[in-house]
Protein backbone atom coordinates (compact mmCIF):
# COMPACT_ATOMS: atom_id res chain seq x y z
CA UNK A 1 0.00 0.00 0.00
CA UNK A 2 3.33 2.65 1.16
CA UNK A 3 4.62 1.84 -2.77
CA UNK A 4 1.46 2.52 -4.22
CA UNK A 5 0.90 5.53 -3.04
CA UNK A 6 4.63 6.65 -3.41
CA UNK A 7 4.30 5.83 -7.22
CA UNK A 8 1.47 7.50 -7.23
CA UNK A 9 3.11 11.00 -6.20
CA UNK A 10 6.22 9.94 -8.49
CA UNK A 11 3.61 9.93 -11.59
CA UNK A 12 1.59 13.39 -10.49
CA UNK A 13 5.10 15.08 -9.91
CA UNK A 14 5.21 16.16 -13.21
CA UNK A 15 2.19 17.46 -14.12
CA UNK A 16 2.27 19.76 -10.65
CA UNK A 17 5.53 21.48 -12.36
CA UNK A 18 4.31 21.48 -15.82
CA UNK A 19 1.70 24.52 -15.93
CA UNK A 20 0.32 24.71 -19.30
CA UNK A 21 -1.92 27.63 -21.01
CA UNK A 22 -3.79 26.25 -23.80
CA UNK A 23 -6.56 28.95 -26.04
CA UNK A 24 -8.90 28.35 -29.34
CA UNK A 25 -9.31 31.84 -31.16
CA UNK A 26 -7.91 34.07 -33.67
CA UNK A 27 -4.59 35.70 -33.40
CA UNK A 28 -4.94 39.26 -32.18
CA UNK A 29 -1.46 40.68 -32.13
CA UNK A 30 1.79 40.02 -32.99
CA UNK A 31 4.50 42.21 -31.19
CA UNK A 32 8.22 42.31 -31.09
CA UNK A 33 9.76 43.26 -28.02
CA UNK A 34 12.53 43.10 -25.95
CA UNK A 35 14.01 40.26 -27.57
CA UNK A 36 10.70 38.41 -27.30
CA UNK A 37 7.96 37.55 -29.91
CA UNK A 38 4.76 38.23 -28.22
CA UNK A 39 1.50 36.23 -29.64
CA UNK A 40 -1.83 37.75 -28.57
CA UNK A 41 -5.12 35.47 -29.08
CA UNK A 42 -8.54 36.76 -29.30
CA UNK A 43 -12.06 35.70 -29.78
CA UNK A 44 -11.94 32.47 -28.10
CA UNK A 45 -11.55 30.35 -24.93
CA UNK A 46 -8.73 28.88 -22.92
CA UNK A 47 -7.33 27.49 -20.18
CA UNK A 48 -5.68 30.34 -17.72
CA UNK A 49 -2.73 28.87 -16.13
CA UNK A 50 -0.30 32.36 -16.11
CA UNK A 51 -2.44 35.66 -15.68
CA UNK A 52 -3.74 35.95 -19.60
CA UNK A 53 -4.31 32.63 -20.85
CA UNK A 54 -4.78 34.15 -24.81
CA UNK A 55 -0.65 35.86 -24.32
CA UNK A 56 2.17 33.20 -25.96
CA UNK A 57 6.12 34.16 -25.88
CA UNK A 58 8.37 33.20 -28.93
CA UNK A 59 12.38 33.24 -29.16
CA UNK A 60 13.25 34.69 -32.53
CA UNK A 61 16.44 33.10 -32.17
CA UNK A 62 15.16 29.21 -32.36
CA UNK A 63 14.39 28.03 -36.28
CA UNK A 64 11.24 26.04 -34.22
CA UNK A 65 9.96 29.32 -33.24
CA UNK A 66 10.69 31.29 -36.37
CA UNK A 67 8.28 28.67 -37.75
CA UNK A 68 5.60 29.49 -35.29
CA UNK A 69 6.08 32.56 -35.85
CA UNK A 70 5.44 32.04 -39.64
CA UNK A 71 2.26 30.14 -39.31
CA UNK A 72 1.12 32.89 -36.85
CA UNK A 73 1.70 35.76 -39.47
CA UNK A 74 -0.39 33.30 -41.54
CA UNK A 75 -3.05 32.49 -39.41
CA UNK A 76 -3.77 36.61 -38.49
CA UNK A 77 -3.68 37.40 -42.34
CA UNK A 78 -6.15 34.80 -43.47
CA UNK A 79 -7.77 35.43 -39.65
CA UNK A 80 -8.03 31.66 -39.12
CA UNK A 81 -9.05 29.87 -36.11
CA UNK A 82 -5.97 28.65 -34.32
CA UNK A 83 -4.99 25.76 -31.55
CA UNK A 84 -2.14 27.49 -29.69
CA UNK A 85 -0.43 25.58 -26.22
CA UNK A 86 2.20 27.46 -23.94
CA UNK A 87 4.03 25.37 -21.50
CA UNK A 88 6.80 25.70 -19.20
CA UNK A 89 7.09 28.52 -16.41
CA UNK A 90 4.83 31.67 -16.62
CA UNK A 91 7.06 34.46 -17.20
CA UNK A 92 5.40 37.67 -15.67
CA UNK A 93 7.54 41.17 -15.86
CA UNK A 94 8.35 43.35 -18.96
CA UNK A 95 8.39 41.99 -22.11
CA UNK A 96 6.95 38.57 -21.87
CA UNK A 97 3.69 40.52 -19.77
CA UNK A 98 2.29 37.13 -18.30
CA UNK A 99 2.51 34.29 -21.13
CA UNK A 100 3.99 31.31 -21.27
CA UNK A 101 6.50 29.92 -23.88
CA UNK A 102 4.11 29.02 -27.05
CA UNK A 103 5.25 25.41 -27.67
CA UNK A 104 2.29 24.28 -30.37
CA UNK A 105 0.48 26.31 -32.73
CA UNK A 106 -1.82 24.99 -35.37
CA UNK A 107 -4.78 26.53 -37.41
CA UNK A 108 -8.04 25.22 -37.65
Amino acid sequence: MFYKGIFALIMLLPSLSYAANDYVGKVASIKADGGIILVVLKDGTGNSGCGNSNSFWLDPKLDFDKAILSLAITAKAAERVVYALGGGECKSGWPHKNSHKLSVFSLR
